[in-house]
């Protein structure tokens, strides 16, 4: 199952509105038969969105290192690729989870705005099972 909730709120002045979305893709391989599209349409909805936007939440894409630009399968690519040519910005710049067998850290919560000084800072405040809060 895939979850995406999202609200459009007005926005500094009657004319404009922000968009927040939080969304989750279960812990699957990115691209195969059981990620059910979600790569593909989160994609699509990145570049559906025309407003001021932030997205946030659990996406299960640990093949993307965001500090280097770099993803591990076509399908990850394509969500950085897409993040990239949309000119958001990705905001958390530490590991959000812990595997509990192999102690293995990876960012698998990002948080993403359409414009670079919607987020002021993203701070972890100490892991609650295996993620940061």
């Amino acid at each position: 199952m895939i979850e995406c909730e999202g609200i459009t709120i007005p926005w500094r002045n009657k004319d404009e509105s922000l968009t927040l979305i939080l969304t989750y893709r279960p812990p699957r391989p990115p691209g195969s038969k059981a990620d059910n599209g979600y790569c593909t349409k989160l994609c699509d909805l990145i570049t559906s969105l025309t407003s001021p936007v932030i997205l946030l939440g659990d996406l299960n894409l640990p093949g993307i290192d965001w500090d280097h630009l770099y993803a591990s399968s076509a399908a990850e690519k394509n969500i950085l690729e897409t993040v990239q040519n949309s000119f958001w910005t990705q905001h958390v710049d530490f590991p959000t989870r812990k595997d509990p067998s192999s102690g293995i850290e990876s960012l698998l919560d990002p948080c993403f705005s359409s414009t670079p000084d919607f987020v002021l800072a993203v701070e972890g405040l100490g892991w609650f099972s295996d993620h940061i809060i």
